[in-house]
């Protein structure tokens, strides 16, 4: 693919930094995060419709929010699988606010990148043993971003609210589990359709495949900068710096030197 097409996601991406630093760090800037979402939107409908094209990311995007809706929905009414919660956002789909489809689905197609390059696929070939292999990893990827992002979220910011609290910074254990079984649900189900599609549109170079987990990395900025830049609600800022250093920081250096190492190689 030309390189102009590849400077369009380091443009988003350069974007995607500068707003995020700051509306995270220098200004208290109410659509920022918006602003930040719908960077991370358009990058990853791009990226996807040159390695998919526009059906099956869309698909992918379906796929999704499907499973997310039903996933979250079912929860908030039983309890099962995150936990017992509610949203605070008065913008929903019945009992989910709209925009946490888009979220799991932008997060997620990175998270589902950085698994294809952890195993070494990076869009090169398909193999009938990372079928489920994918998935899996890619799950915990997205995991390890709300390890980091669910107490800020919840116990700060009051996006939702834990009905019974919990031993982590006040979320539940069963929140995890249910994340993973969540996100491992539209990872699987997407696996099963791509597999009986033909191969991948886009074998990319290095600069196209290390835009995804730097864009990933800059979903860590705002927990790597709040212990900095907030004077209050430290003993919950400060742990979740040093959780996102070891987990979403740790994968995204992983994932880019898998990146670089593949095309020297």
């Amino acid at each position: 693919m030309g390189s102009w097409s590849n400077a369009v996601f380091w443009v988003i991406l350069a974007f995607f930094f500068a707003v995020t630093i700051l509306r995270t760090a220098f200004i208290d800037w109410g659509p920022g995060l918006l602003v930040a979402y719908l960077l991370l939107g358009s990058f990853v409908f791009l990226h996807g419709e040159r390695i998919y094209g526009w059906r099956d990311i869309l698909v992918f995007f379906a796929i999704t929010s499907a499973v997310v809706w039903c996933m979250e929905s079912l929860s908030i009414a039983t309890g099962f699988p995150f936990g017992d919660y509610h949203y605070t956002d008065p913008l929903k789909l019945g009992e989910v606010p709209w925009i946490v489809m888009p979220v799991y689905f932008g997060v997620g197609y990175l998270c589902w990148v950085i698994a294809h390059t952890l195993l070494g696929l990076d869009g090169r070939s398909t193999r009938s043993r990372h079928l489920l292999m994918v998935p899996m990893l890619a799950a915990f990827v997205m995991v390890m971003w709300d390890v980091a992002m669910d107490p800020i979220s919840s116990a700060i910011d009051g996006r939702w609210v834990w009905e019974g609290g919990g031993f982590y910074f006040g979320v539940p254990m069963t929140n995890f589990f249910g994340w993973f079984l969540t996100t491992y649900l539209f990872y699987q189900i997407f696996t099963i359709y791509i597999s009986r599609r033909s191969p991948l549109r886009c074998y990319g170079g290095r600069s196209f495949w290390l835009a995804a987990p730097l864009m990933y990395l800059g979903m860590a900025v705002p927990h790597l900068i709040y212990p900095f830049s907030e004077a209050e609600n430290l003993e919950i800022y400060w742990p979740m710096s040093l959780v996102t250093v070891f987990t979403m920081v740790f994968v995204s250096i992983i994932s880019v030197s898998r990146v670089i190492e593949d095309f020297d190689g």
